[in-house]
């Protein structure tokens, strides 16, 4: 299966422009796939996520500098088709800071737009609420 290792050699983020996109869900926190919410965030400014408390399910992704990436694969066709949709939560308690690589994982929190992002490969960020470790779910990918 796709993972953490396939993740880390992703050279760009996914981000897929489709202006028709739907409404983000009623409620609070608002179920999102990692995808979308990369989508919303990267190519449209984070505009209709500001304000909404987003829950977003992945695997933790451990970066060189100690952080971790929320990570989620999608395959259109097959694994060879396979690319990673990637967030960086900040506000990450302390006893969820060093986590293994695959680790699902879901997390609540608020879209934080980052004016030092380099768009040609923005990481989005979200602003961690809560945190709670989960099963892998039954479908892996989005």
């Amino acid at each position: 299966p796709l993972g953490a290792y396939s993740a880390a050699r992703a050279s760009t983020n996914a981000v897929i422009l489709d202006q028709s996109m739907a409404p983000i869900p009623p409620g609070d926190p608002a179920p999102m796939n990692l995808a979308d919410y990369v989508t919303r965030a990267v190519a449209y400014d984070g505009k209709d996520l500001t304000g909404r408390t987003i829950e977003l399910t992945g695997f933790v992704l451990p970066q060189p500098d100690g952080t971790w990436l929320l990570a989620r694969m999608q395959i259109i066709c097959c694994a060879a088709d396979g690319y990673a949709s990637k967030i960086r939560p900040v506000n990450v308690p302390a006893d969820a800071q060093q986590m293994p690589a695959n680790t699902w994982v879901t997390v609540t929190g608020t879209y934080v737009p980052d004016p030092n992002a380099d768009p040609t490969v923005e990481i989005p960020l979200i602003r961690i609420t809560s945190i709670r470790q989960v099963a892998q779910p039954d479908n892996p990918y989005e």
